[in-house]
């Protein structure tokens, strides 16, 4: 099988750190700590890679933690192509509760990026779409990328006829749609923000009364763009729009470790069944399946 190309713009290292009990404004000690590459598309490909899915992860890299950034890819069999820069790569922190089940992340913002980058990636891109089976594109776009980054992968996608996933959102999203990508994989409060205007859902609540709005825009996006849509809702059930109606995939309730890299086996996972001959139901089914189980461990695979 081909590869699938994991566009990933904004890599970070993910600093994992493990407490029996976390205590605020305390001295905290641990000996379980974990360091991973990470970011959505990283994530992504890793994830297929357990699915027996070849995956290749496109991004830019630099600053002086490149090198390491690259070994841990070896590490865990993650097959990458990348821009160089001298813009640093970020790091991510979790903080893992064991006795309240919660994680805690912080986050560094993505840097700001020359606009050099633009054509160097899509130059990188333009030569691995020759050989991919699907390309899936997850995440934010840092300030320093033109506004049509995302967009343009899109079309050259569409052009040579590959599934094309989308886990994004705003501007860049509706950029993409004109493209007509296979599948858009935002979550409720991202779908509501960036095509319902709506800025007060959250993400931890189940908004059962957004599903016949959400299934008029769903619809309308199908019938505009040919584009089906896979809106998750954390804890909640997913919303699929299949091309049909907008249905229910049920959600697994599970004890809750680490929901870092959660979306990202979704997608993955949906990804890999999708290009098995699955169908979009059975492929969510599948993925959300997978992502319960991983919210049941610390580690990331």
């Amino acid at each position: 099988m081909l590869p699938v190309i994991c566009v990933c713009l904004s890599a970070t290292f993910q600093y994992t750190v493990v407490f029996d009990e976390l205590r605020m404004n305390e001295v905290n000690r641990t000996r379980v700590h974990f360091m991973n590459p990470s970011g959505k598309g990283v994530n992504v490909a890793r994830i297929l890679g357990t699915e027996h899915c070849p995956a290749r992860v496109l991004t830019h890299l630099g600053g002086p933690r490149t090198e390491e950034f690259l070994a841990l890819c070896h590490r865990d069999g993650i097959d990458i192509r990348y821009a160089p820069t001298d813009v640093p790569i970020r790091t991510s922190t979790t903080l893992v509760d064991r006795k309240s089940g919660t994680s805690t992340e912080l986050l560094e913002e993505t840097y700001e990026v020359p606009s050099s980058l633009t054509a160097s990636v899509h130059s990188i891109f333009s030569e691995e779409i020759e050989h991919c089976s699907a390309v899936v594109i997850s995440g934010s776009r840092p300030a320093g990328y033109r506004d049509d980054v995302y967009s343009r992968m899109a079309a050259l996608a569409s052009e040579h006829g590959l599934m094309t996933i989308l886990d994004m959102k705003g501007k860049d999203l509706i950029a993409c749609l004109e493209e007509r990508p296979s599948i858009i994989k935002p979550n409720l409060q991202e779908f509501a923000e960036t095509f319902l205007g709506m800025n007060s859902v959250l993400e931890n609540e189940p908004n059962e009364e957004l599903f016949h709005c959400v299934k008029e825009k769903a619809e309308e996006i199908f019938r505009r763009y040919g584009t089906k849509s896979v809106i998750t809702r954390g804890k909640f059930d997913t919303w699929v729009y299949d091309g049909e109606d907008l249905k229910t995939v049920k959600n697994i309730d599970v004890p809750v470790i680490n929901t870092i890299g959660c979306g990202d086996t979704l997608t993955a996972c949906m990804t890999a069944s999708l290009l098995r001959g699955s169908s979009l139901l059975e492929a969510v089914d599948y993925g959300m399946r997978k992502a319960t189980e991983r919210a049941s461990h610390i580690e990331l695979v």
